[in-house]
């Protein structure tokens, strides 16, 4: 909502003193930069509060409860006043009120505890942007027009009562999940409630108290009506990379900037395909080439409605109908891996960012014959699986940079069999590294054995430079043309989930 509102987004950075041992002061400051994110640690006050004119923002706690300054009082700001002497730093904040009462807000002191005898005094303003409220925070307001969930989410008894009593008129409530079941109230309250009809209304029939009855009506499953929170958050926290005039050199390659997911729909069996558009959609690198390349016009339309949201219900039979596809039009599971060569192979822009280069040497332990061959390009580092349990660069390790037998191989000088081993080295890579785990045998039967860890803070070293995991595609299944394919994008320090049987 904020992006809507016309005008410059004012910050409101918070003003930190720390009270502590000199000699603990830096381990202080590492420890409040580590928990900023969570306001419940920082005595509710928010590191940076970006806000414009316009804004509707919630009172975070009592100001003075004699002119209406409470926690959950909500209003919208009028006016921003800057400090003289300092013209970049906010001073004020002019807000009205939904009461009608118009208040000037300065920043309030708050005193938090890190850690033993470490403490913070914070002064921020204690507002929070609100153009949404929990069925708690809501509680004691009146409002004549009420949007609300009180679906499956709802986990206590008395939660849907408190926010259907909140609207003063039936016109004004509009119920966008709704589910009878969870329609509860607490035994004692039903208690005292038959007491007092047995006491002052005995014609009235009692209430039944018995717990957990379900009522007779049919179960609906909640709809997904928003994006998930972590979800949007991937455009705020890696959209906008960090950059300086000189900056440091560094032997990491951090994935690139993740756009804002959205879901996939999965008509006649999709899922395959949709996991694989999530994974170049999911880098700027690649988006960049789609829009601006020699790619198929599918796909970059397919892109430009992805990124504005232009359909309501958005699949990839565009980029699995682009000529000369045949396969991928039928109504079967595919292999991804397939797909995604498919869709490299007509856009070839998109091959640019994967190219590695794979150097082969191969030595007979018979005669000692090397034989070196050229540097072959490639787009994917396939690895056979032969450890049962590893790091992602144990895997990467074990298919390359490692000697490995070459079964029924022929030396061409001594003609010996089995005497040969190999070993490839990838000398050269691209921004990104296309790792295929092969995780299928020869008889096309899934490796159940296997088990990777420390993936999602894992790193993989290759040419003298360290990646890290920016996505994944995972199968769920026991062959390739069964189960189903998902997408795990990275952001930040997690990773979401891109799943088209649960779309948001």
């Amino acid at each position: 909502m904020m992006t809507r509102l016309p005008g410059v987004p004012i910050t409101l950075l918070a003003k930190d003193s720390f009270d502590c041992d000199p000699r603990q002061r830096t381990k202080a400051e590492r420890f409040l930069s580590r928990h900023d994110d969570d306001c419940s640690r920082t005595a509710g006050m928010d590191k940076k509060i970006v806000v414009k004119l316009g804004a509707r923002v919630m009172l975070r706690r009592n100001i003075d409860v004699t002119i209406g300054l409470v926690n959950s009082a909500i209003g919208t700001i009028i006016q921003v006043n800057f400090d003289l002497d300092t013209p970049t730093e906010v001073s004020s904040l002019k807000i009205h009120f939904q009461n009608g009462t118009v208040r000037v807000l300065e920043r309030v002191t708050a005193k938090f505890e890190l850690f033993d005898r470490a403490y913070v005094y914070r002064q921020q303003f204690p507002i929070t942007t609100s153009y949404a409220v929990t069925i708690h925070k809501c509680q004691g307001l009146s409002l004549k027009t009420v949007l609300m969930d009180i679906g499956e989410a709802v986990f206590t008894c008395g939660q849907s009562y408190v926010a259907l009593s909140r609207v003063t008129a039936s016109s004004g409530l509009h119920l966008i999940n709704f589910n009878p079941r969870e329609v509860k109230a607490q035994t004692a309250a039903l208690t005292e409630y038959n007491r007092l009809r047995t006491t002052y209304r005995p014609d009235l029939p009692l209430i039944d108290c018995v717990r957990n009855k379900t009522p007779a009506v049919p179960y609906v499953k909640d709809r997904v009506w928003c994006v998930h929170r972590s979800v949007g958050e991937i455009q705020e926290k890696s959209a906008v990379p960090k950059t300086t005039d000189n900056p440091p050199p560094s032997r990491t390659r951090a994935p690139a900037p993740i756009l804002n997911l959205r879901g996939l729909s999965n008509p006649n069996i999709a899922c395959y395909a949709n996991a694989i558009v999530q994974m170049p959609y999911s880098q700027s690198k690649f988006r960049d080439i789609i829009r601006s390349s020699d790619v198929s016009p599918a796909l970059r339309e397919h892109l430009t409605d992805y990124e504005n949201s232009q359909l309501a219900e958005l699949d990839s039979w565009r980029i699995r109908a682009i000529p000369p596809s045949g396969q991928f039009l039928e109504i079967l599971q595919q292999d991804c891996q397939e797909f995604l060569m498919f869709v490299l192979a007509e856009n070839t822009p998109m091959r640019e960012p994967l190219t590695l280069v794979v150097s082969i040497t191969r030595v007979c332990r018979n005669c000692n014959v090397t034989v070196r061959s050229g540097e072959e390009p490639d787009i994917m580092a396939r690895i056979p699986v032969t450890i049962k349990k590893g790091s992602l660069t144990d895997f990467v390790n074990s298919a390359f940079n490692t000697w490995q037998q070459l079964p029924g191989y022929q030396c061409s000088n001594c003609n010996l069999v089995d005497t040969t081993q190999e070993k490839r080295v990838i000398v050269r890579t691209s921004q990104f590294v296309l790792l295929h785990l092969l995780a299928f045998n020869t008889n096309m039967s899934k490796i159940r054995e296997t088990r990777i860890t420390g993936v999602p803070n894992s790193r993989v070293t290759t040419s003298g430079i360290d990646f890290k995991p920016a996505a994944a595609i995972f199968h769920h299944g026991e062959t390739l043309t069964s189960g189903h394919y998902t997408c795990y994008i990275r952001s930040g320090t997690g990773w979401m989930c891109a799943d088209d049987s649960r779309q948001f």
